[in-house]
């Protein structure tokens, strides 16, 4: 019984690693609040309302949100979706983005592709080319290269290298506004002196109600690329909850009696015991975090009442496999991670739906947390008897 323990502990181990250093590729992150101030060197793909980077990301930054907080230097692409995006850090790379606010306020030195409200580029500038479509567009940063606008209203307040072309309602051009290039510009009426002098090309004029039709493939293919890859974020992540259920299902499955039992038969006892816990674990490491020798305890709280969050789908893919294996009598370690694995898979399905997802966690989470501890209690009595 000994070695057979030593084993699958040695066997959880080894497949934890495999996972990590997979892992190492890829980080992961799904939560209201989301702040990165450590330096990453790998790639980030993020889910959450207030997302805020106030460290050096080495990779790509890859998310979906509300609000949008770059605050330092990202070496790769920036592909996100949100309402108000902020790139205050320059970007070695190029940006691609969706949302109702985009300020861009520093260097972008490849390209920058984006649709939305309302868009300004502040200052730094564009290294590589631009293709823009919003309600309003601001250029007040140098753009190296060549570029594509289509906008309600353009107002240009720095150099444009590059040839250009523009659809506009209306074009304005500021004190320090010029294009150095060629302007293909589209617009209702036919422009005046000021706009034909600040361009040191050819200029091309077409009178063209502006339309947003024109950029229709632009936002479509935007949104398609945002969503392969939010699905390829939940396939990851399901591939690797399956990974990891394999070690931790066999290792359980000696007290799947007790576990469906404590699931089954005393479901709310079990999920006031996973509510109370989580709760005590919060409470606990607050209080502990006060003095300085409680602070190390408080760490380890914390440490745990992350992993217990994390790793609650495979936690409660176990428990419900308990469940639902109950009247089996001689039961395999592969039918146990088969049933547990399929679990895994419905709850992964059902927590991708909004609103449903806050419901289906609450009702099953805290329940099978619930239900491991009575059954670590029940089992701790026995051998105490």
């Amino acid at each position: 019984m000994k070695n057979k323990f030593i084993f699958l502990l040695l066997l959880s181990i080894s497949i934890s690693l495999s996972v990590c250093n997979l892992g190492k590729s890829f980080y992961f992150m799904e939560e209201d609040t989301i702040k990165i101030d450590t330096p990453v060197d790998t790639d980030l793909y993020l889910s959450g309302q207030i997302l805020n980077f106030s460290a050096n990301i080495k990779g790509d930054i890859f998310g979906v949100g509300q609000n949008f907080d770059i605050n330092n230097e990202v070496d790769g692409d920036i592909m996100v979706a949100g309402q108000n995006i902020n790139i205050n850090g320059p970007v070695k790379d190029d940006i691609r983005v969706i949302g109702q606010n985009i300020f861009i306020n520093n260097i972008v030195e490849g390209d920058l592709i984006a649709a939305g409200q309302n868009i300004r580029i502040n200052k730094g500038g564009v290294g590589g080319d631009i293709l823009l479509a919003a309600e309003k567009v601001y250029i007040g940063g140098e753009i190296k290269g060549n570029g594509k606008i289509v906008a309600a209203e353009v107002v240009i307040d720095a150099p444009i290298q590059g040839d250009i072309e523009i659809s506009s309602g209306n074009i304005i051009f500021e004190e320090k506004g010029v294009i150095k290039g060629n302007l293909i510009l589209s617009v209702p009426e036919e422009p005046n002196e000021s706009v034909i002098n600040k361009v040191e090309g050819d200029f091309n004029y077409k009178k063209e109600q502006y339309s947003f039709t024109n950029f229709d493939n632009l936002i479509t293919g935007l949104w398609q690329f945002l969503l392969v890859g939010m699905v390829f974020l939940w396939a990851f992540n399901l591939v690797a909850s399956l990974v990891l259920n394999i070690p931790v299902a066999i290792l359980i499955k000696p007290f799947h009696k007790y576990i469906h039992k404590n699931y089954g038969k005393h479901y709310w006892k079990s999920f006031g015991i996973g509510v109370l816990s989580l709760f005590c674990l919060s409470i606990l490491a607050f209080v502990l975090f006060v003095s300085i020798i409680g602070a190390y305890i408080a760490a380890i709280l914390i440490v745990i009442l992350k992993f217990l969050l994390f790793f609650g789908n495979i936690i409660f893919g176990i428990v419900f496999a308990s469940y639902l294996l109950r009247n089996s009598s001689k039961l395999s370690n592969i039918k146990y991670v088969l049933v547990s694995s399929m679990v895994l898979v419905v709850y992964s399905i059902l927590i991708i739906i909004p609103f449903l997802n806050i419901i289906v966690w609450i009702l099953t989470v805290p329940a099978a947390i619930g239900a491991i501890i009575s059954t670590k209690i029940n089992v701790y009595k026995k051998m105490v008897k």
